[in-house]
Parts: C-alpha cells; sequence; structure tokens
C-alpha cells in the first residue's frame, strides 16, 4: 500500500512540477494596434478565426488588442507568425471617423514594398518571462504594437501631389 501510495504522490508531484494548471503550459501572445496618428479612426480586422469581425473606434494615442493567442508551441521561442499562418485570408481596413476607407492592408501583401501590417518588422516586441519550467521550457507573454502613423492613412492623391512638389 505503501508503494501505491508513493507512487501515487510522485505522479501527482512530476505533473504539478511539469505544468502548473493556474499558469498554464503555453506562451500568452497579444497583438495591439495603437492610433499614433491626431484623426480618431476605426479598424475591421477580418481573419478567419471570427466571423463577424468586431469594430474598434480608436482616438488619437488610443491602443485597441486586435488578437489573443495562448496556444503557442511551447517548446520553441514565441513567433510573431504563430498565429499569421494563413495571411492570405487577412485583411485590416482603416477608415475616418466619417466611414471613408483609409488604409487596407492585406495579409497576402506582407513581403511587399512599404509599411506592412503583417510584417514584423514594423511592429515592436515586448517579451517577459512569465514562468521558468526548470529543466523544460520557459514560458513567455509577449506582445506586439503596430503603431499606426499619419503616412499610414494619407490618401494616395495626397502623397503623389506632394511628391511632385
Amino acid at each position: 500500500m505503501r508503494t501505491i501510495t508513493f507512487l501515487g504522490g510522485l505522479a501527482l508531484v512530476c505533473c504539478a512540477a511539469s505544468c502548473d494548471p493556474h499558469l498554464g503550459c503555453n506562451h500568452y501572445l497579444k497583438w495591439y494596434l495603437k492610433n499614433c496618428t491626431s484623426q480618431t479612426i476605426y479598424c475591421e480586422p477580418h481573419n478567419y478565426y471570427k466571423k463577424d469581425p468586431p469594430v474598434e473606434y480608436l482616438s488619437p494615442g488610443d491602443s485597441t488588442l486586435l488578437l489573443d493567442f495562448s496556444g503557442a508551441d511551447p517548446d520553441k521561442e514565441p513567433d510573431f507568425y504563430d498565429i499569421w499562418s494563413r495571411r492570405d485570408n487577412l485583411t485590416l481596413k482603416i477608415y475616418s471617423d466619417d466611414g471613408t476607407l483609409l488604409k487596407e492592408w492585406r495579409g497576402d501583401d506582407w513581403d511587399k514594398p512599404g509599411r506592412q501590417f503583417f510584417n514584423e518588422s514594423f511592429w515592436h516586441k515586448y517579451q517577459t518571462l512569465r514562468h521558468r519550467h526548470g529543466n523544460y521550457h520557459d514560458l513567455y507573454n509577449v506582445t506586439w504594437v503596430f503603431d499606426l502613423l499619419p503616412e499610414d492613412i494619407e490618401t494616395e492623391g495626397t502623397s503623389e501631389t506632394e511628391s511632385e512638389l
């Protein structure tokens, strides 16, 4: 009986040490959009996770959480593209407060010239250790922030006219 109790206790300790159920066993990843322009805008992210995308109004200086994900593989470093792997189905539309479309980023344009929303090089990354698993893997909280800049939402005609002057 002592052997069974000991083995049961040992199994419980091993399970508890490998993964704390209160912390979860995955990295926590979040993507934010920050309005760094001087105008109120609203954004409409379309992705394959949600049928009806939320519309988020952002005053100058405000940020909104576009997506959070806690299913990232804990055995590898958190990756920006973990959630964007099917970029061809993704878009982000930015509108003025009167409903005029100012910018549309498409996921499959991520590697085109210019600032691209779905390209990690245009994001700020913040990573903190959430939990250390001893000899196993460390778990992280990772946040990426995309700054929406005034030049991102300039109309095509305005940019061309200014460059000709």
